[in-house]
């Protein structure tokens, strides 16, 4: 993903703009593995501001399902806090 999916100009536009992105080798911090269920990778878990998993993926999506996929968990984080109106 880092070298086909991450430096596309949409994807890397919305991470930026809506997420704080955080990559982790699971091998090295096996802590964070467990307790994200990162077994597999890729792994994206997408959180709230309490560590709460809004959102996951496994496995590698090409650009234009990875941008889907990022508007996708932006959805679900509204629509867990009923604010319907936000716009993209």
């Amino acid at each position: 993903m880092g070298s086909v999916t991450y430096p596309d100009l949409m994807v890397s536009g919305l991470l930026n703009a809506y997420f704080i992105p955080v990559q982790v080798n699971i091998e090295e911090v096996s802590k964070l593995a467990a307790k994200y269920q990162a077994i597999w990778t890729p792994n994206l878990n997408i959180l709230d501001e309490k560590e709460n998993v809004i959102y996951r993926a496994e496995g590698w999506l090409p650009p234009s399902e990875t941008a889907a996929m990022l508007l996708l968990a932006r959805g679900h984080f509204f629509l867990r806090r009923k604010k319907y109106r936000t716009q993209f």
